[in-house]
């Protein structure tokens, strides 16, 4: 297995390097120690985004951090991220990213206030769409949970998500596993309580 990942990642730092990567930005882990070392930069990255802007502005003040993920297309996840950052940038949100590349699953960590919550849910809402514009998912990993119910109709289809609906229904029909999240009791697209 060694062997292997090791000639993908040869390849990967062939191909990054053709494009103008840094190499020395680019890490292949030998051992479960390597390994560790490389994600405590990633586990890094939540503590790091909630001082970002403390930080960049002298105050050393914490702030809340919005955690999100979506998945895109390994053709398209170069352009998706441009387009994230292009995303960001126009909020005027700090653009704080951790991703596992291979698989096009990329977390945004955005550091807010109450101030600007608001333009929070405007900037994940656009981010969300930009990825099932581009054949994407609303969660990669994170999951739905009640703030990305609205988008999994887009992403599925409403026949799809009537299905799924009616199992939940009739696994629980009193609404009491999880209630209001993943899947609304009710459809959009009526407003009875039965299908």
């Amino acid at each position: 297995a060694y062997e292997i990942a090791k000639a993908d990642y040869d390849r990967f730092i062939e191909l990054a390097t053709s494009k103008n990567c840094r190499k020395s930005t680019i890490q292949f882990a030998k051992n479960a120690d390597e390994l560790d070392s490389i994600w405590e930069a990633r586990r890094g990255c939540y503590l790091g985004a909630m001082r970002y802007r403390g930080i960049q502005l002298g105050t050393h003040k914490k702030e809340k951090v919005y955690v999100g993920d979506v998945c895109v297309p390994i053709s398209k996840l170069a352009d998706s991220i441009a387009n994230a950052e292009r995303l960001f940038k126009r909020a005027r949100f700090p653009c704080v990213m951790c991703c596992h590349i291979a698989d096009g699953n990329y977390h945004c960590l955005i550091p807010f206030n109450d101030d600007n919550e608001k333009e929070l849910h405007k900037l994940e809402e656009e981010l969300v769409n930009a990825a099932l514009d581009v054949g994407g998912v609303a969660s990669g990993e994170h999951g739905v949970g009640v703030g990305k119910m609205k988008h999994i109709v887009r992403e599925h289809g409403e026949a799809h998500i009537d299905i799924q609906r009616s199992i939940k229904k009739a696994l629980d029909p009193l609404n009491i596993m999880n209630p209001g999240k993943v899947i609304s009791w009710t459809s959009p697209s009526s407003s009875s309580s039965s299908l």
